[in-house]
């Protein structure tokens, strides 16, 4: 018999890794009605996470990540601005090309602490503008993501349908 399930996550990839847990949970045995409660209420920070209803937080930070990201930002139709900061230690130049090839526009920023990618250098591999460019001197103030959009992108609200903060965990 199969069995309909509903998914509380966003995102394309959510549903391929729901899948896979459908798989393994049915194999151990574990009933429909807790599989379908785990996945109704199934949360996962910082990936495809809706902050607002034009504002998305996912932690991507590998070229397999990102296409996956890109893949459900495709589907929401309509244009995207990335937040996107990186760590050194991640694949920053393929990430940086596919973002690069699917934004509309792209600010870059980085954390003040010692592992992060200058802003500088992610804005050259994204070739946008530096004016876009923005550093968070408090590692604490990025993670309010409202008020540093608020400080730091004033036209999001004004002049975009959907922004993608990007970044590493």
């Amino acid at each position: 018999p199969t069995t309909d399930y509903s998914l509380s996550l966003q995102g394309e990839y959510q549903k391929e890794n729901a899948g896979i847990v459908v798989c393994g949970a049915e194999a151990l045995g574990i009933s429909d009605e807790h599989i379908k409660s785990g996945l109704l209420n199934t949360k996962w920070i910082a990936r495809f996470e809706y902050l607002r209803d034009n504002l998305i937080l996912d932690g991507g930070h590998n070229p397999d990540g990102i296409r996956a990201l890109i893949k459900s930002l495709k589907a929401l139709n309509k244009p995207v601005h990335f937040v996107v900061a990186m760590m050194q230690d991640k694949d920053t130049e393929d990430v940086c090309q596919q973002i690069k090839a699917f934004a509309k526009s792209v600010t870059v920023t980085e954390v003040n602490m010692p592992r992060c990618e200058k802003a500088e250098k992610l804005a050259k591999m994204i070739q946008c503008d530096t004016t876009s460019y923005a550093r968070v001197e408090e590692p604490e103030k990025f993670r309010k993501f409202h008020s540093v959009l608020e400080s730091l992108f004033p036209l999001v609200h004004q002049h975009l349908e959907k922004v993608e903060i990007d970044g590493n965990l």
